[in-house]
C-alpha cells in the first residue's frame, strides 16, 4: 500500500525541488492565467477561423527564461453544421508544453512546442459523435508586464491533431497572466 504513495510524492517532491532552484533566478515560481480564445480549423472550410472559446493555463519556471506549462481549453464551433459535418462541434483540449521567453525592450516574447489530448464532439444524424485524439501545439507568446505580479498575455498557437475530423487548428489567444 505505501509503495502506491511513493510514485506521486516523488513527483511531488521533484515538482517543488525545480521551483526551488527557479527561485533564485526569477521573481516569482508559477504562472496562472486566463485568456479567450478565437480560432478554427485550417482544414475545414466551413467552420472559419471566428469560432469562440477560453484557455486557462498554469506554468512552473524552471530556469531563467524556460517554462513547463499545462494549458486547457475549449472552443465552440457555434450551432449549425461545422467541422465533417458536425452539427454544433465543439472541441476540449489539454495540452503540456516546454516554453522558452526571450526578453525584449517592453515585453517578454517566447516560443512553445508540445504534445496535447483533444476532443471534438458534435451530433451528426441526431447522435453524439465524440473523436479523441493526440496531438502537437507550436505557439508563440508575448507577455506585457503591468505591475510585478499581472501581465497581459497574448498567444498564437497551430495545434496538429491525428484526427479524422479536423488535422489542424489555429488558436489565438488574449487575457491576463497572474506570477507568484
Amino acid at each position: 500500500m505505501a509503495r502506491t504513495h511513493a510514485v506521486p510524492a516523488f513527483f511531488v517532491l521533484a515538482f517543488l525541488a525545480l521551483a526551488g532552484a527557479a527561485t533564485a533566478q526569477e521573481p516569482y515560481n508559477h504562472i496562472a492565467s486566463v485568456l479567450g480564445t478565437v480560432g478554427g480549423s485550417l482544414d475545414d472550410g466551413k467552420s472559419g477561423l471566428g469560432n469562440t472559446g477560453f484557455q486557462v493555463g498554469f506554468a512552473l519556471v524552471t530556469d531563467r527564461w524556460v517554462r513547463v506549462g499545462v494549458r486547457v481549453g475549449t472552443l465552440d464551433f457555434g450551432s449549425g453544421e461545422g467541422l465533417e459535418g458536425l452539427f454544433d462541434p465543439s472541441l476540449e483540449y489539454v495540452n503540456v508544453a516546454g516554453e522558452y521567453r526571450f526578453p525584449e525592450s517592453f515585453y517578454d516574447s517566447g516560443l512553445f512546442f508540445g504534445l496535447g489530448a483533444y476532443r471534438i464532439e458534435g451530433e451528426r444524424l441526431g447522435r453524439t459523435q465524440e473523436d479523441t485524439a493526440l496531438g502537437l501545439v507550436l505557439g508563440a507568446t508575448g507577455d506585457f508586464e503591468i505591475s510585478r505580479h499581472w501581465s497581459v498575455l497574448g498567444e498564437l498557437a497551430l495545434h496538429v491533431l491525428d484526427s479524422s475530423t479536423a488535422q489542424l487548428l489555429l488558436t489565438g489567444h488574449g487575457g491576463i497572466a497572474y506570477s507568484f
